[in-house]
């Protein structure tokens, strides 16, 4: 059975600033380092290795989104970038996790009332 693959969004909100989301044929594995992702916010650019599977291309996205988020929050300056990547390994399958196990603290949370 084929997988239907399934992207992330094309562009994204973090804070005031909108990220670029380049995925499928837009970065090789070869581009990033071997990587999944990367996030540059001096780019505002979140690249996405297309080739993974869906499950890992979610758990991917959700990773550079925290880097966005900690890049905002000025925490890679005071920590370092070792730190911020070590906090989005360990913080992201977690989050992913409380995340699907709870709908209706998704609902909740989405919610504008």
């Amino acid at each position: 059975m084929v997988e239907k693959k399934e992207l992330p969004p094309k562009e994204i909100e973090v804070g005031p600033y909108v990220y670029s989301i380049l995925c499928g044929d837009a970065p090789s594995r070869t581009q990033l380092g071997g990587d999944c992702g990367e996030t540059d916010s001096s780019e505002l650019v979140i690249r996405i290795n297309g080739d993974r599977v869906s499950g890992v291309r979610r758990e991917t996205t959700l990773h550079e989104v925290l880097h966005a988020l900690t890049d905002m929050a000025g925490l890679v300056e005071q920590y370092g970038s070792k730190t911020d990547e070590q906090w989005c390994r360990r913080v992201t399958p977690l989050l992913l996790d409380t995340l699907r196990r709870n709908p209706k603290l998704v609902a909740f949370l989405l919610s504008d009332g």
